[in-house]
């Protein structure tokens, strides 16, 4: 069995693909390779983890809605010639919206209200 301190995975994933931006646009191989060797040890580390950080279960309940607008939102910045970084920012804040409405029901402020209630009644 693969073993990765969890800690290591946070550091290796960000790194890998900060590599990945400047390799895979010339050379194919780094993107075999990291879909083939690095992503299956770097979630071997991550499910590792024996009880996650809140740090990384909002980040496991980000990834969805992270991979959901990505294209869209980076699309959209492209068409509207903003630079990277603005564009990032905007992922990253689109991001963090649709992870909270997704996880409105677990969180105090939302469970209070009356809409959630009269959603939960409904279903």
């Amino acid at each position: 069995m693969i073993t990765l301190p969890p800690a290591a995975t946070f550091a290796a994933f960000p790194l890998l693909l900060v590599a990945g931006w400047y390799l895979s646009r010339s050379n194919w191989l780094f993107d075999l390779g990291f879909v083939i060797l690095a992503c299956p040890v770097l979630l071997a580390g991550g499910l590792s983890m024996q009880r996650p950080s809140p740090l990384a279960q909002w980040i496991g309940n980000a990834s969805f809605p992270l991979y959901a607008v990505h294209f869209a939102v980076l699309r959209q910045a492209r068409l509207m010639e903003y630079d990277m970084l603005t564009a990032i920012a905007a992922l990253f804040a689109v991001t963090a919206v649709v992870t909270l409405w997704f996880n409105r029901k677990q969180l105090p402020a939302f469970a209070a209200s009356p809409i959630i209630r009269m959603e939960s009644e409904n279903a």
